[in-house]
């Protein structure tokens, strides 16, 4: 019982992170939001692409937040995400030639990691694309199975070969290619 009580404390202590101004979260805040169910309404999405920007081509990449689906899931960490673009720059001395590489940062923004299950990939977050709270479904990704995949599955085993028990048989690499 101690527990949940201390639990709803933590959430009532973040409903103050809503707060502060829009896109702006402090670390320790952010911090406290580690392993906090959370349902995602936004998410972010990395667009990058080559633009010739002053007669020269750059790759410019900017993250855009997009609504999806309602989603239930754990924030597993916190990332800053840049807007900008890559840069060249030329130098030449007497007999030292290099062009060095760089990313030139034009806006950055914190985003959460939001991770739906043990075994997917986390996801990014604007700090406003979520709310507190939810019932996240770690197993999700094991259910997605269709009746159709599962036929084709069945076919598929069908047609491998079998020893006279009825085991799969071990193949050689050459047999296997015959198949």
């Amino acid at each position: 019982m101690a527990l949940i009580q201390e639990h709803a404390q933590v959430y009532a202590d973040l409903a103050t992170v809503h707060l502060c101004a829009p896109g702006r979260m402090r670390l320790t805040n952010a911090v406290k939001l580690m392993g906090m169910v959370v349902t995602v309404d936004h998410q972010l999405f990395r667009d990058g692409h080559d633009e010739v920007v002053g007669g020269r081509r750059e790759y410019v990449m900017r993250w855009t937040s997009a609504k999806v689906p309602p989603r239930d899931g754990w924030v597993v960490g916190v990332r800053t995400v840049s807007d900008g673009f890559t840069g060249h720059e030329t130098y030449s001395a007497e007999d030292d030639y290099r062009q060095e590489s760089y990313f030139a940062v034009v806006k950055s923004q914190r985003a959460l990691l939001v991770a739906y299950g043990p075994h997917m990939r986390p996801v990014f977050v604007p700090l406003d694309g979520y709310e507190l709270g939810g019932t996240p479904d770690p197993f999700l990704e094991l259910r997605t199975w269709t009746e159709e995949d599962r036929e084709t599955m069945r076919k598929e085993a069908a047609r491998m070969p079998r020893d006279a028990r009825g085991r799969f048989a071990k193949l050689s690499p050459k047999e296997m290619d015959r198949g």
